[in-house]
């Protein structure tokens, strides 16, 4: 079934369940979203341009956006599946959460049965009805939950560090988006949900680095950027990254580049291509 309403964070662009008869097919082909089926029962082969594979009951497969794939139903026991196709700015890191890859496309783990009862209520949403749209966000929010929940079960180890990385991309996203206002570290691990002392601790693990230094890199960074315009001050750049007092601005830039901002201006604007 297609959808019709769209959300930019997560768009459902349909969703299905078919009993397949013997040897049904589908492909060569490839899909401009990504494509999750679940199997219920019975069996089945799926490929991609690296491998195939031979799945059955409590199993699944991710297609992932311009990839050729094929699958194909079991002769004497064709499987029986459900289907969801979701795009959307947070779908990849959904899935990515949920231990699938590129490399790993396949879903190994025990029926579950919420996991059945959301696909099976997704499928039951009359679709012509203006409810169904928050619905079946709904239940595929529960369903893409119960996924990386039984991932992190799993693979515990492995997901700490993954939810490490997200925070630390979180943060990072948030200096990117904020760097140009008077941002605290104390407001950043706000923002992510964390201990402030915790949070620093992941960026000097992850990145060998403090997040006070990070930041700061951030900011001169975009400050060298704009320090080769002719028609910006100093004490504009200064207020574009952050910085109120054009000498802090200056002090900081000395450390970072070894010479100050009037010095770095000038050799920019003699020699563009520094």
């Amino acid at each position: 079934m297609l959808t019709h309403d769209k959300n930019v964070e997560l768009n459902i662009e349909t969703y299905g369940h078919e009993d397949c008869k013997p040897g049904h097919y589908f492909g060569p082909a490839v899909r401009e979203y990504y494509l999750f089926h679940y199997i219920h029962s019975g069996k089945g082969i799926f490929q991609d341009s690296n491998n195939t594979y031979e799945l059955g009951e409590g199993q699944g497969f991710l297609i992932f956006p311009k990839d050729l794939t094929y699958y194909r139903a079991d002769l004497e026991n064709p499987w029986s599946y459900s289907w969801i196709g979701i795009s959307g700015l947070n779908a990849a890191e959904y899935f990515r959460r949920s231990g699938l890859t590129r490399e790993n496309p396949i879903w190994t783990a025990k029926r579950d049965e919420f996991l059945e009862l959301c696909l099976k209520n997704m499928n039951l949403v009359n679709g012509m009805k203006i409810s169904a749209g928050p619905r079946i966000t709904g239940y595929s929010y529960l369903f893409l939950s119960r996924l990386i929940e039984i991932a992190e079960e799993m693979h515990p180890a492995k997901h700490m560090i993954n939810r490490q990385e997200s925070y630390l991309r979180s943060a990072i996203h948030y200096m990117e988006q904020n760097y140009h206002k008077k941002i605290t570290i104390e407001e950043i691990a706000r923002h992510v949900g964390l201990d402030r002392n915790y949070l620093g601790s992941l960026f000097k693990k992850h990145l060998n680095v403090p997040m006070r230094e990070f930041l700061a890199n951030l900011r001169i960074n975009k400050a060298c950027g704009l320090l080769k315009r002719e028609d910006i001050r100093i004490a504009d750049v200064a207020r574009s990254v952050g910085y109120e007092d054009q000498l802090q601005f200056s002090k900081v830039f000395k450390k970072q580049k070894g010479m100050c901002p009037l010095d770095y201006k000038k050799s920019v604007l003699e020699n563009p291509h520094i």
